[in-house]
């Protein structure tokens, strides 16, 4: 079974590919992680800016530091939940994919998710349809701030209001006992 929710394109993943990698968390020890994904993330950032403009001009060195600094962040977060809330029960890699359409650049991880985590993310995706984007925003930061949370949502709402990217998602599950169900999140960010 696939749903798909808000801005999820899978012909951008399939017809526009520029850059895909694949980790194996079992293969890498528990305190590389963070290590393993701050240099991915600075990597892709770097890659990513190759598609801004290449002069000396003033506006153009701001879009080119504006957009290696949003690739920073969309990227380590993506990636910083795709390792948290990966389901360590199966053996998946998480897969991370760079695209380019047009003056779009987007930004693409998947990795498998238990139960748990995936009622979670559905409660969310509820929440981020029947709400204002703002008011959502705020009360996460405010709720994370209290409860010192590390499951608010804080940087996929960040991507959308601090940058003005556009989120979609796709859940996937996968027959077997137990059911596997991997999650893909999309973001599309102009350039």
């Amino acid at each position: 079974m696939i749903q798909v929710f808000r801005d999820f394109q899978e012909n951008i993943l399939t017809q526009h590919p520029l850059f895909q990698m694949s980790l194996f968390l079992k293969d890498i020890p528990r305190g590389h992680h963070k290590r393993t994904q701050y240099l991915s993330a600075a990597f892709i950032a770097d890659l990513s800016t190759l598609f801004t403009a290449q002069t000396d001009s003033p506006s153009a060195i701001d879009k080119h530091l504006e957009m290696k600094s949003a690739s920073i962040y969309i990227t380590h977060e993506l990636l910083d939940n795709s390792i948290k809330f990966n389901n360590r029960q199966v053996d998946l890699p998480i897969e991370f994919k760079v695209c380019l359409v047009d003056r779009i650049l987007v930004f693409a991880a998947s990795n498998s998710v238990d139960a748990t985590v995936l009622a979670n993310f559905r409660e969310f995706m509820e929440r981020l349809e029947m709400s204002d984007l703002e008011e959502l925003y705020f009360c996460q930061l405010e709720q994370g701030a209290e409860e010192n949370s590390h499951s608010s949502r804080l940087g996929f709402l960040s991507m959308m209001t601090d940058y003005g990217a556009k989120l979609g998602w796709k859940v996937e599950t996968l027959e077997g006992d137990p059911e596997v169900a991997i999650v893909t999140t999309m973001v599309q960010l102009s350039i």
